[in-house]
């Protein structure tokens, strides 16, 4: 089996991002199309004070005086703004107790919220018991879960036909693409016991900025600790892809990019941990071992993460009178020259010492 440590990082890209073009927001473009002013734009999308006073009044009273009754209210613009105003039972009498605004229609819902909050524990049980990864919300208006899966469709039926799940229209999927392969047979000159990816792909990542190194030990992914020693096992995302890239480097995926080469410094965001009876968890560890097993996600090479971002660039460009991949060639070319001079990746550090440069 294969070992690689540290390697040179991903080369500077060739082609730099496109130049952004001035952005023009959703209100400005509602503003533009209609001929109106931003501000009329905006009692036009959101309503005008009264509706906002209205409505947040309302919203107060029937939580405290409908209960059982009221669900949600949601503002509708067709094109007027209105609401609409989710009962359980008796929607219209009950809205006229309140309020006689025309602008605020009663409509009744299909469940109460004791009924959605049972729906959503049964399948809260379900899905921890699954070991798989989801996202879950309520829509009041249609009486439904909304449940994003982390699998495909046919990997959620097969658990759902196993278990002996069964549903109606109360609960709405929306289902993952299909995994990628997890390697290629360029990745064969490397040989390493399995490219250990999570079964389910992560719905929820936390932001946060992890530094780290992922290196091949003795056919087993690896992350450095602070000795330089390969420590951790590692799990990948299950849309991660596993291949070489054009120099020849073991290198980690994302929809067909190269994301970071194997053995240089990476970042990734907070991963949800490993479940241990995901079948590739297992099978790492019957090739691997015991120990830690830290969930890197598809990780990215920290010095294509540290460039600088385009809008900044353009803004640069604007500033010196320059073109735009004239100004992109001076900052990239200063990141260079701060990473030659003290002889280590500092790829954060270069980028924040070369925009105080040029601002």
């Amino acid at each position: 089996m294969a070992s690689i440590g540290k390697v040179p990082a991903s080369p500077w890209p060739e082609v730099p991002p496109p130049a952004p073009q001035a952005p023009e927001s959703l209100l400005e473009k509602f503003a533009r199309e209609n001929g109106i002013t931003l501000a009329q734009a905006m009692d036009r999308i959101n309503g005008d004070a009264s509706f906002n006073r209205t409505l947040q009044a309302l919203s107060a009273q029937l939580r405290r005086s409908e209960r059982d009754n009221f669900l949600e209210i949601r503002i509708v613009r067709d094109p007027a703004v209105t609401a609409e105003v989710a009962f359980v039972h008796d929607p219209q009498q009950t809205l006229a107790r309140y309020t006689t605004d025309s602008r605020f229609k009663a409509v009744r819902a299909p469940r109460n919220r004791a009924e959605l909050e049972r729906l959503h524990d049964v399948w809260t049980k379900r899905l921890q018991q699954s070991g798989v990864t989801w996202g879950m919300g309520i829509d009041a208006f249609d009486g439904q879960l909304q449940i994003d899966m982390g699998i495909s469709e046919p990997e959620f039926h097969a658990i759902a036909d196993a278990q002996g799940w069964t549903w109606g229209d109360e609960v709405r999927f929306s289902f993952a693409p299909p995994a990628p392969a997890a390697q290629t047979d360029a990745a064969a000159r490397y040989p390493f016991h399995l490219f250990p990816r999570s079964k389910a792909g992560a719905t929820l990542v936390a932001t946060v900025a992890i530094n780290g190194t992922v290196v091949l030990d003795h056919g087993c992914f690896r992350l450095l600790d602070g000795k330089g020693k390969p420590a951790d096992l590692v799990l990948f995302d299950r849309n991660a892809h596993i291949g070489q890239d054009r120099d020849g480097y073991l290198a980690v995926f994302r929809d067909g990019k190269v994301a970071s080469r194997i053995g240089e410094p990476a970042i990734w965001g907070g991963y949800p941990g490993a479940n241990e009876s995901d079948p590739d968890v297992l099978a790492l560890r019957q090739a691997c071992g015991a120990g830690r097993i830290s969930s890197v996600g598809i990780p990215a090479s920290a010095r294509l993460f540290s460039l600088p971002d385009a809008g900044w660039v353009a803004n640069f460009a604007r500033a010196k009178r320059l073109e735009y991949l004239d100004a992109w060639r001076q900052v990239i070319g200063c990141m260079r020259r701060y990473e030659d001079e003290r002889g280590a990746p500092r790829f954060l550090e270069a980028r924040d010492a070369c925009i105080r440069q040029f601002n």
